[in-house]
């Protein structure tokens, strides 16, 4: 059995329990939760995963809990939670993204020819 976190390997980020998927893709865009890119999967190195657990152990026991997703963004409408989200974390680059209907993408493939 490994005694130290640098003799377990480097965890794939779908697997890590306790946190959902967004909220881990939060951290990792806030910079607060280190990961690597290897081919199309994203890992977060066990050691990583305990110094981002640890932050949020801090954060809580000063008052300052972490939260990446408030219940209020959570309650907005698709488009306008994934603006909010987006603005709320300085994401470079960051769009409001809008979802189109099947009639919308059928009108705008058959003008672009």
């Amino acid at each position: 059995m490994p005694r130290d976190l640098d003799e377990v390997a480097d965890i794939p980020i779908g697997e890590v329990k306790g946190h959902s998927r967004p909220t881990l893709n939060a951290a990792i865009a806030c910079g607060h939760l280190k990961s690597y890119l290897a081919g199309r999967r994203r890992f977060i190195r066990p050691v990583d995963l305990r110094a981002w657990l640890d932050f949020l152990k801090a954060e809580s026991d000063a008052g300052r809990p972490v939260s990446y997703r408030s219940r209020e963004i959570e309650a907005l409408p698709r488009e306008q939670r994934s603006a909010a989200l987006n603005a709320r974390h300085n994401m470079p680059g960051a769009k409001e993204h809008t979802r189109q209907t099947k009639k919308e993408r059928i009108r705008d493939a058959s003008t672009s020819r």
